[in-house]
């Protein structure tokens, strides 16, 4: 590890995050919310969300994505960044909605909700690997 590949997974986690407000936030939210079971206390009101905890949860996917495309794959592009990112995060976001389906009472509709997440973490990662390569083209030089 580099300061290269630190730095890249730093600026991709705030873009994710960014995105993240976006399209979860105001896009997906009211989609997703009719396919999510109530339950008591499982939702923490959005005051009181641990916004430190969700970014560092951003930045440990950015770092796995940053690692990869720096040391294994060789991507360096936003195209290839785009793609990259999309394609390494999309079954992630698929296998992480149907662990928790599988253990938990969350969802009344799972088809739906691995869906929008699709779409939703499709975008997350394509913007964040977008910048991570980006990143890593012009600290490469």
């Amino acid at each position: 590890m580099n300061t290269r590949t630190l730095v890249a997974a730093l600026a991709g986690a705030v873009t994710s995050f960014l995105l993240g407000w976006a399209v979860y936030g105001m896009l997906l939210m009211p989609m997703m919310m009719p396919h999510w079971n109530t339950i008591a206390g499982l939702m923490r009101p959005e005051a009181e969300y641990q916004m430190h905890w969700m970014f560092i949860s951003t930045l440990c996917w950015t770092w796995m994505v940053a690692m990869v495309f720096d040391k294994w794959a060789g991507i360096k592009d936003i195209k290839g960044g785009v793609i990259g990112g999309i394609l390494l995060m999309l079954p992630i976001s698929i296998s992480t909605n149907l662990s928790l389906h599988s253990m938990m009472f969350m969802y009344n509709n799972i088809g739906m909700i691995v869906l929008m997440d699709a779409v939703g973490m499709s975008v997350l990662a394509g913007g964040a690997g977008a910048v991570i390569a980006f990143v890593l083209s012009k600290m490469s030089k």
